[in-house]
Formats: structure tokens, sequence, C-alpha cells
């Protein structure tokens, strides 16, 4: 990994990292050579005098990872594209239109205005020309909106070809390049033009040319994602879509934003929390099915369905990584170790691609997940410390019980921030100090929403009306979270806004942060040890199997009882006015409680949003 850094500072070709890479790894290779002894005296007499043959030998580990990481730096030079007349890129920024044909690779990106769709282009020409050359590479097509695009749709466009743009704070070039695409097709006028118009933009030659195993995971997330609109109203279906599908784009903005001030935008995207519950589920299932080994193989493979499900993001394949790698260290009846798990699930990925280690998604998954390894236990542990001997609140047996729902909602959310601190600084130059507040109060409420949701929509691919009815035990935990983090993120206190931070800030903070972890060799040594049994498993069985049920069903039955009340007619004539931009979008409701909606507005998310919340 670090190679692959040095490979992106220095520039120098891959052919003089590879000669690198022999040299040193030659130097270490000596050490195994028969005469290796004598070898290293030679060299060693034509050095200062203090550099004695067991120093030399010494240095033999240290020069297999510089070996090592002059293989990344090389591996970083052949990932990069060479822009030649045969590469897409070539074409960019110049006059008049190209058509093109080639294969959309990815399901298509529904926004509010038009659609994004991948296209892995096979031909391109000018569009005065009659001659089609060969061409290679990844566009971004912004076409007209619409759904009837799918995954393995061979399609001819119309359109300029651009480099994406770079302003001051963002660079949608670089953020398009890391996942191969270098080219942006715009197909001009026709966003806004009739059906027929349309026809000279994007037009579709052929269908089910992708791959058959994509092509149905593909048609199910889309299943899923029709029944989750029409399961729950938004924003609550939004955010479902976003957690269970890793479908993001109907969120609206002021709802995103809103979990960003919060520090809670985690809950959203897919992550190894929600790989946790899956994979968990998929394990325990499954073995019970199919018996242990057979059942952890069913586990593995649908957890990488589930991966592609959702999008396969950088985030998502490192959690997936590890959860595999924790579910087979399960079944060889060995401990994962996290650290080991973190850095190889981390290699591999920028083995395969080098352009991950700058992707934010996978900076925050990586450096949250580090936070967990190395501070959730000793946090744990210091908390049933202070609660027993320092603050003599608790009995041991007692304090040991707290420590998890504690630590899973609020100790394990301190250990990510700590890690992750520097990364969201660094990219979004602000501080959100109430996700201190904002993440306990909202955790508790993610594994049903996770496991309501799954269920809603398998039982509902099966037969709808049952997916219906979970989905109403869903809805109470998806209001309750978008509700809450809309109340926080209005808390003008709780965003520190920064400015731009340096790199150097950044690498400092973790020097002295891993630094004084790793310096100190008996971290825990005044922690306390294993214990006996408590005195209070009584109490502990009358709270989790009828004090914590009961207070949560009456906390469901209420809102459900309130919305049905508030929501019944009253016998007069209400009219809204939505704010949702320009354009005027207006809901009246009529004495018997029919309803009409005149307008629409610009912005279908928005209007989705103001919807849900009103009705």
């Amino acid at each position: 990994m670090c190679g692959i850094f040095l490979g992106q500072a220095t520039g120098w070709s891959e052919t003089a990292w590879l000669w690198i890479a022999a040299l040193f790894g030659a130097l270490f290779a000596l050490q195994w050579l028969p005469l290796r002894k004598r070898l290293w005296r030679k060299i060693a007499r034509s050095l200062p005098a203090w550099l004695e043959f067991k120093q030399l030998e010494a240095w033999a580990p240290y020069l297999l990872l510089l070996s090592v990481a002059a293989c990344g730096a090389a591996r970083f030079q052949a990932f990069q594209p060479v822009i030649n007349s045969e590469f897409i890129a070539w074409y960019n920024d110049r006059q008049g239109a190209y058509i093109l044909q080639g294969m959309i690779v990815a399901p298509p990106d529904q926004r509010d205005g038009y659609t994004n769709l991948r296209i892995q282009v096979t031909s391109l020409r000018p569009a005065d020309q009659w001659l089609d050359e060969t061409v290679g590479g990844l566009v971004l097509a912004k076409v007209p909106p619409g759904s009837q695009w799918r995954y393995g749709d061979r399609v001819w466009l119309r359109g300029t070809l651009e480099t994406p743009f770079e302003s001051e704070t963002f660079s949608y070039r670089d953020y398009l390049a890391r996942q191969g695409i270098h080219s942006v097709l715009t197909c001009g006028t026709c966003l806004d033009c009739s059906p027929v118009a349309q026809e000279t933009c994007i037009r579709l030659l052929e269908r089910g040319l992708g791959n058959p195993l994509l092509s149905f995971i593909y048609r199910v997330r889309q299943r899923g994602l029709q029944l989750v609109y029409g399961y729950l109203p938004d924003p609550e279906s939004s955010l479902l879509a976003g957690i269970l599908l890793g479908v993001e784009s109907g969120i609206p903005p002021d709802v995103q934003r809103a979990f960003q001030d919060t520090g809670t935008s985690h809950i959203i995207a897919i992550s190894g929390f929600n790989f946790t519950i899956v994979a968990g589920l998929f394990a325990t299932l499954f073995s019970r099915l199919f018996g242990r080994w057979r059942g952890a193989l069913a586990a593995l493979i649908s957890i990488a369905i589930y991966t592609v499900l959702v999008g396969a993001g950088a985030g998502v394949v490192r959690a997936a990584l590890m959860s595999g790698s924790s579910l087979i260290a399960h079944q060889l009846g060995r401990r994962q170790h996290g650290l080991n798990s973190l850095g190889f699930s981390a290699a591999l990925m920028a083995w395969l691609d080098p352009w991950v280690l700058w992707d934010v998604s996978f900076q925050l998954s990586f450096t949250a997940t580090l936070g967990l390894i190395l501070y959730a236990e000793p946090l744990g542990a210091a908390f049933v410390y202070y609660l027993v001997e320092e603050l003599k609140l608790a009995p041991l047996g007692l304090a040991k019980r707290l420590s998890g729902p504690v630590g899973e909602y609020f100790l394990f959310t301190l250990a990510a921030q700590v890690t992750t601190l520097p990364v969201i600084i660094y990219h979004f130059q602000r501080l959100p100090l109430v996700s201190l507040l904002a993440n306990p109060l909202i955790l508790p409420a993610q594994p049903p929403v996770m496991i309501f949701g799954g269920l809603a929509v398998l039982l509902g691919i099966l037969f709808e009306p049952l997916g219906q009815a979970v989905a109403y035990l869903l809805w109470p935990f998806l209001a309750y979270t978008t509700r809450l983090v809309g109340a926080l993120a209005s808390w003008n206190a709780g965003m520190l806004v920064l400015g731009k931070t340096s790199l150097a800030v950044v690498a400092a903070f973790y020097l002295v942060l891993l630094g004084w972890t790793f310096g100190r060799q008996y971290l825990r040594t005044w922690l306390p040890g294993a214990v006996g049994a408590s005195a209070f498993s009584g109490w502990k069985l009358l709270l989790s199997k009828f004090i914590i049920p009961g207070i949560i069903g009456a906390v469901l039955l209420t809102i459900v009882v309130w919305q049905a009340a508030l929501n019944r007619p009253d016998g007069r004539l209400h009219l809204t006015v939505f704010d949702i931009g320009s354009g005027d979008a207006v809901l009246l409701q009529t004495p018997s409680g029919r309803r009409v909606l005149i307008d629409g507005g610009p912005s279908p998310s928005r209007l989705s949003d103001s919807l849900g919340r009103r009705l």
C-alpha cells in the first residue's frame, strides 16, 4: 500500500519499479544461498567498519519490504490507462458530436432530471462521418430520465465527450478516474426534449448481453427497490433503500445534509455494521439448514451476492472481506486477528484497484474498523473498571452486563470516531460535535431496520402482502431515525467549521495516536480480569424478557395510534404548499379526507420527501 502511494507521487515507469523490486528481491534472496555468509562478508568489507555482518543480515526483512513496496508502485503504474486513439478519453473536449456504441455495465443511476449510465464503449465515430473506429474505455453518459435501461443493454448514443470538471473544492475528474471513467458524454438539449427527439440521443440496439448471474442479481435489486418504495413513504423509503440496497440517489439533499451534519452518514452507507448483521444471520440460518461446513460455504456465497447487490463499493468490499475472513476463522476454530484481517483486506483491494486508497468511503471504513480493533475492548474494560473500582456505583457482574449495551452504542462509536476524526476534518473541513449524542441514540434502532427491512423485501418478492405486514413494524424505527437526525441537525451549536486542513496535520495526528497505542506494552494490565457469576441474574432476566419488550411495544403502539388519529378527516379543507425549490407543488385535502396534488415541481425526490412527511 505504501508502494502504491510512492508510485503515484514519483510518476516513475512500471519498468523502473520492477527493476528496483528485482534488485531488492535479489539482495534478500542472498540470505538463502549456501554461501550467503561469505557473500555478505565480501559486501561488508566494502562498507564502513561499524557495519558488522549481523547488522547486514538483520536488514534482510527490510529488503523484502522494499521489494514488495516497489511491486506496489509498479502495480499502480500498470493500472493507469494509456491515452491514445484507441481509448475514449483521447476524444474529450473536441468540437462536434460523436456517435458511439457500447454496453451498459452497471445498473442505471436514476436522478431527478436525468439518468447516468456507465457504458463500456466498443466503437466510435464523429457524427459527420460513417466509418466506425474500434475504441475502448468506460464513459459516463448523462441521458434523459427513464427506467427502460438495464444492465447488459447494447446502446447507440450521440453527444459531446468532455473531461469531468474540477473545482477548488472538488475534482469530479479524479473521483471518476478512480472508478475507471475518464470521459463524460452529455446528450445536449435532449434532456428536456420530447420522447421522439430523445431517440436522436440514445437508442436501444440489443438486450441481454451482460453476465446472466449479474443480470439476475440486478433484477432482484430492482424488484426490492420497487417494493421498498411501494411499502413506505419518503423519506423512510429512500433511507431504507440506502441502508439495505445501497441505492442513495433517492435521498433528498436536505436529508443527506442532515446525516452529514450529525456525523451519522455511516447509517446510510453499507458498512461493516450492516455486514455484521447480515453475515451473522446468514451463518446462523445456513448452518442449521445445511450443517457446519456447507452452511459456511452457503453463507460466504450469500455475502458475495449481497456485496454485488448493494453496489460493491470500496467500503462494502472491505466489510465483505472481513466478514468472510471472520466466518472462515470461526469455522476453522481460530480467533480472527483484527489487524491481520484489516491489513489483508485493504492490501488485496489495493492490489486489485490501486485507486481505492484515495476513495473517501474506503478511508472512513478502514479507519473506523481500525479504531474498533484497537480501542473497543480497552474502552469497555475501562468502563467496567471505573464503574466498579473508582466510582463504586455497581457490582462487577452488573457493570460487565452494562458494558455490553454501553459499549455497543457509545464506547464503540467513540473508538471509531477517534480514528476517523482526521479523515473527516481533512475531506469535509468540519467536525460534527453532535455526533457524540446522535450515534448512541440512533444506533439501537438500526438492527431492527436491517432485519425487518430484509424480511419485508424477501417476503414481498414471494408474496407482496406479507412484506407489507412486516413493513408496518419497520416504519417506526425508520421514522425515529429520520426525525431524530433532522432535529439534531437543526442544532446550530452541533457543527464546528474548521476550514482546510493540511495533510501534514493528519499524518501527525496518526503518528501520535498510533505511537501512543503501540508504545504502551502493557496497556491493559491495570484493567480487571474475568470474574464469576453475578447475583443479579434474576433482575437481568426480568429486565430482558418483560420490562424492555413491554416498553418498546407500548412506544410502537402509541406511535401507530396517534398516527391514525392525526390522519382522520376533520371536515375542513386543507391547502399545503411545499417548499421544493423552483416551481410550486400544492396538496389539497378535502373535508372528507380525499387528497389531490397540483403540480409537482422540478425535483421528484424532494416532492416525495415532502409528501411522505405531510401524509
